[in-house]
């Protein structure tokens, strides 16, 4: 889970934990967060060792994990995501006088 096969694929992995890690952590809380990532590593690693009778690395199995949970907190929570949107766009910025 935690091995990869070159720099393109640290840069990929690194790239979805800094970029949906956050927002995963936030909506779903640490405990949730961790467990996604162990999870969707260990299941990910284990579906590859179904597939293929070769050797694979296993480093994105978590971010693709945390971009799923990020997909289904997405879907879940359309409506409250476009009435925030809609709210802000809505307000007059804040522009300083003398």
């Amino acid at each position: 889970m935690f091995l990869h096969s070159g720099i393109p694929h640290v840069a990929l992995s690194s790239w979805a934990l800094l970029t949906f890690g956050p927002k995963v952590c936030r909506d779903y809380g640490l405990i949730t967060f961790c467990l996604i990532y162990i999870l969707g590593g260990v299941s990910g690693n284990f579906m590859s060792f179904l597939h293929t009778p070769d050797p694979t690395v296993g480093g994105t199995g978590p971010a693709f994990a945390l971009i799923g949970a990020w997909l289904v907190d997405q879907n879940q929570n359309k409506e409250m995501i476009i009435y925030n949107d809609i709210s802000i766009s809505q307000q007059r910025p804040l522009v300083p006088r003398n």
